[in-house]
């Protein structure tokens, strides 16, 4: 439920609830959202709050709650904003949503200024940072700070650049161990990212988004990211275009397994991974369409050295290590996801979607990209049809019709 309100403002409520009709347990969320603005819009309030409960019928049920609060200065050159997020260490809406780690206690401050007055070369220009604190709540303690700071422009031919710097500090994962009451104690890292797009009005545009990184973890641990992109518009009717990323790291840290004696194992690792993905769309008229879209996921891991994380976060190398090179990996996975839209009324949509996805997960991370895209296009398909039709009624116009009649 939503209602609108003066300057720009709105109130909603939202509710989520699974039941299962049966001896398994029920699950519902439900909350508010908000948006308060001044009358000229130059300052403003946001925020939501939710709480879940999980009803069990053979048990105490289970609750948490979560909320965000923000607000800040909105219009002109220089703009601010201030946020608070909380979530309790059992608020979960993953019946019908997602949240992967809760129990945090989160802080964000965003200053920016811009400047939309044309000059000689730009359109427009600006200058923007953010810093990041982060606590766990339950129990509490440190978890990360990071910060950045970065400049964009928009070119008088409306090519648009950027550039940031990101500096994080060293901090506490309580969830890279995968296992109640350990912790690892995360590097620092000092990174800078780029990218340059091209005008999207044009029949072809496209551009790329460069990103590298160094890591205080005492192996010179670099890694990069490295992504390109194009949409080429044959028509009226007819586009497609590609994205392809590059994301290779060297010489990272990170979690492996649980060897079975309460040990958290982690390895020293290098990781690839290559993502491709092309888009095709169609348009019949201005209320129906059909979009295409394939993707190939691949990423393979080589591990080298294995270590115990120890009881103040840091690690101590196994000795045996236990493990060889048949503890690789070599993920691949393709996706086809094709989608029919008709618009059939004002807010109303049908959509019919045909996707079909194959998976390969093995220890052969000595194959080359194509020998992996073949191998997984042989691998079995799974197969999902669905038919998805959303009605929008408008009660005030109900409510008209309704006084008409009587």
């Amino acid at each position: 439920l939503d209602q609108n309100l003066k300057n720009n403002s709105a109130i909603s409520l939202i509710n989520t609830n699974v039941t299962r009709f049966g001896k398994n347990y029920n699950a519902d969320v439900g909350g508010f959202v908000f948006n308060l603005n001044n009358k000229k819009n130059s300052y403003g309030i946001t925020g939501y709050g939710f709480m879940s409960n999980l009803i069990y019928p053979d048990k105490k049920n289970i609750s948490g709650y979560t909320y965000e609060v923000g607000g800040g200065k909105n219009l002109g050159n220089f703009t601010w904003n201030i946020y608070q997020d909380f979530a309790s260490s059992n608020y979960n809406p993953n019946d019908l949503g997602i949240l992967n780690n809760p129990n945090y206690f989160d802080h964000n401050i965003n200053l920016q200024y811009f400047n939309y007055k044309p000059t000689k070369y730009f359109t427009q220009w600006g200058i923007y940072s953010s810093i990041y604190y982060s606590r766990r709540y339950q129990p509490w303690a440190y978890q990360a700070l990071n910060g950045n700071i970065g400049t964009n422009f928009r070119f008088k031919n409306f090519w648009f650049y950027n550039f940031n710097i990101q500096l994080q500090a060293s901090g506490h994962d309580f969830y890279e161990p995968h296992m109640a009451g350990k912790f690892y104690n995360t590097p620092g890292s000092v990174g800078f990212n780029t990218s340059v797009n091209t005008n999207r009005a044009k029949r072809l545009s496209g551009g790329f988004f460069l990103l590298a990184r160094t890591i205080t973890n005492n192996h010179n641990a670099f890694g990069n990211y490295n992504e390109l992109f194009y949409s080429l518009r044959i028509n009226d009717k007819l586009a497609f275009g590609q994205d392809i990323s590059y994301n290779p790291q060297h010489h990272f840290l990170g979690h492996y397994t649980n060897d079975g004696s309460g040990n958290s194992v982690f390895s020293l690792y290098n990781r690839n991974t290559i993502e491709n993905i092309f888009n095709l769309k169609y348009t019949f008229n201005n209320t129906m369409g059909l979009t295409l879209r394939l993707r190939h996921y691949w990423s393979k891991r080589n591990n080298f050295t294995f270590y115990n994380l120890q009881d103040n976060g840091s690690l101590a190398e196994r000795h045996p290590a236990g493990y060889d090179s048949r503890t690789d990996e070599n993920f691949n996975t393709v996706n086809t996801d094709m989608i029919y839209t008709w618009v059939f009324s004002p807010g109303s949509l049908l959509s019919v979607a045909y996707k079909n996805s194959s998976l390969k997960d093995d220890n052969l991370a000595n194959r080359d990209y194509f020998d992996n895209l073949t191998t997984t296009f042989k691998s079995s398909l799974n197969n999902n049809f669905s038919v998805k039709i959303l009605y929008y009624i408008d009660y005030q116009n109900l409510r008209k019709k309704g006084k008409k009649i009587s």
